[in-house]
């Protein structure tokens, strides 16, 4: 079975991890000398810890990434990254 084609197509990798590294910026500005336990208010949702945004970050970025690998190995057929 031929190894399919690797070469990077469409704009480079930067191109999508500098907003995200941006925005993370901002968020650490944001949060920081706030404790993990100190709670605000969510126009949604009750009171929420900003302990309790991390974790919900976190899941949702482990999530999509699940996802993003699923997508990947029915492209390349691989079941781990080489």
């Amino acid at each position: 079975m031929r190894r399919p084609d690797r070469r990077a197509v469409g704009p480079p990798v930067g191109a999508a991890v500098d907003p995200v590294a941006a925005r993370g910026k901002l968020c650490d500005e944001a949060v920081a000398g706030h404790s993990l336990d100190e709670t605000f208010a969510h126009t949604k949702w009750a009171a929420m810890s900003l302990r309790w945004t991390y974790q919900h970050v976190i899941c949702e970025y482990a999530q999509h990434n699940g996802h993003a690998d699923l997508l990947r190995e029915c492209v390349d057929g691989q079941r781990e990254v080489p």
